[in-house]
């Protein structure tokens, strides 16, 4: 149904990896609903989905994690699942998967990563919150509840 929020955690990681430089990995499903706090919580049918995503030959899945306890008898086969919490959760997995690859590809006869390529990309420090009143207000990231 095109009423589900399973989309909020594929867009969240495509907005993260697009302001912090993180190469999402190919072949992977995202599917959770994002609460307004940043945490990620479960959809109905992940085990359909899942399911599904095979057949159309997703490797990696990430998803809430507390959808864990109803994929827990799923035949995985080769399929890599990925559970997160909150936000923070899917940020830190996409540095981490991010910086695997680069490893990866420099074992693999690829140029070696750069000192810029290897470190973690910095998480942004501060948002200018912009309204229509002449005050503009500045928070840090850290200061905002995700």
């Amino acid at each position: 149904s095109s009423d589900l929020p399973a989309a909020d955690l594929a867009v969240a990681s495509a907005l993260i990896s697009s302001d912090v430089s993180l190469e999402i990995p190919s072949k992977t499903l995202f599917f959770g609903e994002i609460g307004l706090t940043g945490e990620v919580r479960p959809v109905p049918f992940p085990d359909l989905m899942v399911k599904e995503g095979m057949k159309l030959g997703f490797k990696n899945f990430v998803l809430p994690a507390s959808s864990a306890k109803h994929l827990k008898d799923f035949k995985k086969g080769s399929a890599h699942f990925h559970y997160v919490k909150d936000v923070d959760d899917l940020y830190s997995w996409l540095r981490d998967s991010s910086q695997r690859r680069s490893f990866r590809k420099a074992d693999n006869g690829y140029s070696k990563p750069t000192a810029q390529q290897g470190s973690s990309p910095a998480r942004p420090k501060s948002a200018t919150v912009e309204n229509d009143t002449p005050n503009q207000s500045e928070a840090t990231l850290d200061e905002i509840d995700f």
